[in-house]
């Protein structure tokens, strides 16, 4: 993945590299947001089943995304070329990830391990939000630089030209810089959020759906603004399927916000 670099003849895939220390970051800030909620055992001691389920649903979604490209995958594994299939599926060449996949996979973990303790599922969400928040900050970052998550052909003082050899564009046109957005936002969002569980007595999981709120109708918006929002969804729905996510995603938090403060009056 993009950009690599070569070191005494060892290839070193920069952006797996950063996308594996952002999920550690991501595991760190779990545990420290979650023990500061008081949660003295978190459900987050392991994160094998998580790190498994997030790189499987975010390679399969984004292969049902990309089915014209992609589904050679899947039906030379019904054929029975099987190691070459698996090889495929799990060591991509490029960043053929979904995101929404791979939030899915990290909801089914969740979901299944707090199973017998339903009611500290909102509990866990404010943590979960904060985490993903700085965590994002570091994964955009490098999908900036490597053209990962670029913006749609837009000419202006803002505009970012990928001129290096070590990126996915080709094109060398001056591209939106929709990655610059997301940093801001997550940095903004994080700071504000966390200046308001400081100041204001909030019922729990008020700040993770309004996170997770904010943060959907944003992907929603800025994903017109995407250089590869094009997939198999947009033609069906007109819609990527990050931004069916992220109607998922805003409907939920709305209704729980709704919830929360009802109970809360």
């Amino acid at each position: 993945m993009y950009p690599t670099l070569e070191i005494f003849g060892f290839f070193i895939y920069t952006f797996g590299t950063i996308l594996a220390f952002s999920w550690l970051l991501f595991i760190v800030l779990l545990h420290r947001f979650a023990w500061k909620k008081g949660f003295t055992k978190s459900i987050f001691g392991s994160i094998v089943p998580f790190t498994l389920s997030i790189f499987f649903f975010g390679r399969l979604f984004y292969i049902l995304s990309e089915w014209v490209d992609q589904k050679f995958i899947l039906i030379d594994l019904l054929h029975g070329n099987i190691i070459d299939s698996v090889k495929l599926f799990f060591i991509p060449e490029e960043y053929f990830f979904s995101l929404f996949g791979g939030i899915f996979g990290f909801m089914l973990v969740f979901l299944w391990k707090t199973r017998t303790i339903k009611k500290d599922r909102v509990r866990y969400l404010d943590s979960i939000i904060f985490a993903f928040l700085y965590s994002a900050i570091l994964w955009y970052f490098w999908t900036l630089l490597g053209g990962q998550v670029y913006g749609i052909p837009f000419n202006s003082p803002i505009s970012i030209v990928y001129n290096h050899s070590n990126t996915i564009i080709k094109d060398h046109i001056p591209l939106f810089p929709i990655s610059v957005l997301y940093m801001i936002l997550c940095a903004v969002l994080a700071v504000t959020l966390r200046k308001m569980s400081k100041k204001i007595l909030l019922p729990d999981g008020f700040i993770g759906f309004m996170g997770m709120g904010i943060f959907s109708i944003f992907l929603f918006l800025w994903e017109f603004l995407s250089g590869s929002r094009e997939d198999m969804f947009y033609d069906t729905f007109y819609l990527s399927l990050n931004q069916i996510g992220a109607i998922i995603g805003i409907v939920i938090s709305i209704l729980w916000l709704i919830n929360l403060s009802s109970k809360s009056k």
